[in-house]
């Protein structure tokens, strides 16, 4: 009998597969969420500078109204982290919601510069706790065995807003048609936030939360970043230093050059991490993060330097080709390294850990970028900034094989 009862616990053949199963609802409800979110935020990111600048907004204006939103979010993710651990990722993701819907129809209801630069602080914070809360939930539903490339799906659905959310920003400002751009990033984020309500009813089941009581020890720096998480952070900081230049001045390198539309770049940069991600994700999965972690820096320190030398269209598309691996593989490595690697009651802590040193990266990329330009140009700019992608290896090696072995066991586990 009690052979028989240990018999009946064993998982029987085949139950662990299912365990792993990863195209469930719960994913693509997760993955509609994601897109429309970023859809949302793309449009407003690229659109709110020049709707200020309509509104007779001086240069300094159009750059305040991005600087704030990026430094508010940022501040804002080691507490949405936490917040989304202690108290549930819902609420949080629900809330930070509404406070985007709010930010964004009010931008079209009050055509004021200054006021329009105060709301941005609100959209920052509504797109910190959203997006912090979001990426949380999309780690609790894609099975652990397969987080790299379950991530690399959900990525895709960051690529495709990042192609298309511009084009549909410009294509209505080129009608002339700034407040209906404005309305039309809410009506993104409004659906977002009903295709997360269906998700959360039926098919998201939140894991345990942390037990707690608010006290100082919120502030401690154990809660608001995962220790776990730091070293895989670093890296990606490194990488977005050198990414957040390409972001702030790759349109302005290739004016310099006489190429006035550079499209082909983000498009080939889009297409090489749609069709890369996944298919290096469930190689990451299998095979682990060595190899892979050490050859996406390696291609992004390129990629700058065929950026730095590009004169045509054609080097400007290898460009973000190795672009699209660089960046694109390496958060196919980190990310899991992250956050796959925690408890589930500390998976809100670990993703904005990683996503906050992702953000001071492109922040602090873009304000070196614009000094080092300064003196040497932007193709002397690139060359200069592909050693922080070669800094982030040496990060990643002088961890050792053996320490980035065990990031993968405990994904494994």
């Amino acid at each position: 009998m009690e052979e028989t009862r240990q018999e009946e616990k064993m998982p029987k053949e085949g139950q662990h597969v299912q365990k792993d199963v990863l195209f469930t609802k719960a994913l693509i409800y997760a993955g509609m969420t994601n897109l429309l979110i970023f859809m949302g935020w793309q449009m407003a990111s690229v659109g709110i500078p020049v709707y200020i600048a309509e509104l007779g907004g001086t240069e300094v204006e159009v750059g305040l109204s991005m600087t704030i939103v990026t430094i508010v979010a940022t501040a804002i993710r080691p507490f949405a982290g936490t917040l989304a651990d202690r108290y549930g990722r819902k609420v949080f993701l629900a809330w930070g919601l509404v406070l985007m819907i709010a930010s964004t129809i009010a931008y079209a209801i009050f055509p004021i510069v200054g006021i329009v630069l105060s709301v941005r602080i609100l959209h920052g914070i509504g797109w910190g706790f959203a997006a912090t809360s979001n990426a949380t939930i999309c780690a609790d539903v894609v099975p652990k065995r397969r987080f790299a490339e379950g991530m690399g799906y959900i990525a895709m659905t960051n690529s495709l807003a990042l192609a298309l959310g511009p084009i549909v920003a410009y294509g209505l400002i080129d009608a002339g048609n700034s407040t209906g751009m404005i309305y039309v990033s809410a009506a993104f984020t409004i659906v977002a936030l009903i295709v997360a309500a269906t998700f959360f009813v039926t098919e998201y089941k939140q894991p345990p939360l942390k037990k707690t009581t608010f006290g100082k020890d919120y502030f401690k720096l154990s809660n608001l970043f995962e220790k776990q998480a730091l070293l895989p952070s670093m890296v990606v900081m490194m990488l977005c230093v050198a990414f957040g230049t390409i972001s702030a001045f790759i349109a302005l390198h290739a004016a310099d050059k006489g190429i006035s539309n550079v499209s082909v770049y983000f498009i080939v940069n889009a297409i090489t991490n749609v069709v890369t991600r996944p298919i290096v994700g469930r190689y990451v999965d299998h095979h682990g993060y060595w190899g892979v972690g050490i050859w996406s820096c390696i291609c992004f320190s390129l990629s700058l330097v065929m950026i730095g030398f590009a004169d045509s269209l054609l080097m400007f598309g290898v460009g973000g080709f190795f672009v699209g691996i660089g960046l694109g593989w390496g958060m196919s490595v980190l990310q899991p390294m992250a956050v796959a690697t925690v408890e589930p009651s500390r998976r809100g802590v670990a993703t904005s850990t990683y996503f906050f040193f992702f953000d001071i990266g492109i922040g602090v990329g873009s304000f070196l970028g614009g000094i080092i330009a300064s003196f040497v140009g932007y193709a002397g700019m690139y060359f200069a900034l592909a050693i922080f992608p070669l800094i982030g290896c040496a990060i990643f090696m002088g961890a050792g094989k053996k320490r980035i072995g065990e990031f993968h066991k405990k994904q494994m586990s």
